[in-house]
């Protein structure tokens, strides 16, 4: 038996920390460790969080290397969850990258792959990410329409969302009074 648990949990305590570089360095053992041991779907994982290390170090050509093999796997294993998450997280990277399409493409695959599993909070969290995107592109309707959804399906509304979502239903209303009187003239 190998130290893969060992390297794979010491990774997740060194990067929610905000050690990168030191997390980077124990999955990187713990994919060795995985691969011996045969375990491709644990292995595959450690390439995601190696992919989210060199996303937060703003290496973005790894990032999107290290999540690409990652998805290969957990598509090829039939694993919808993980390659849901690996998906959304690859469209994040995209984005940064500056390929705006692609990870919308991506964000829409990782939601309805959500919305398939019955992953609710999965799915509202990668909604309100598209919606994001979508107004940073000038899309501001369809950013608009999106964040009302995602905002509407959060099971347990902090104050924060129910506000937001108050915001929403006032800035509609006001939305469609403004193309009524426009539409009069």
């Amino acid at each position: 038996m190998s130290n893969a648990r060992m390297y794979h949990d010491d990774g997740m305590k060194k990067y929610n920390r905000g050690a990168h570089a030191q997390a980077g360095s124990s999955f990187q053992k713990a994919l060795t460790a995985y691969e011996a041991d045969g375990k491709a779907d644990m292995a595959a994982e450690m390439r995601a969080n190696l992919g989210m290390v060199a996303r937060d170090q703003k290496r973005y050509e790894n990032a999107q290397n290290f999540l690409r093999d990652a998805l290969a796997v957990f598509e090829e294993m039939g694993d919808t969850k993980r390659a849901a998450m690996v998906k959304a997280n690859l469209g994040g990277v995209l984005s940064s990258m500056g390929d705006k399409e692609s990870a919308y493409d991506l964000y829409v695959q990782a939601a309805d792959s959500f919305q398939d599993l019955g992953e609710t909070a999965m799915q509202g969290e990668t909604l309100k990410t598209m919606a994001a995107l979508q107004i940073k592109r000038g899309k501001l309707n369809q950013g608009r329409e999106i964040l009302a959804d995602a905002v509407q399906m959060a099971d347990s509304s902090t104050f924060s969302e129910r506000l937001l979502k108050a915001a929403i239903n006032i800035f509609s209303f006001r939305w469609v009074g403004l193309l009524r009187t426009f539409m009069r003239r």
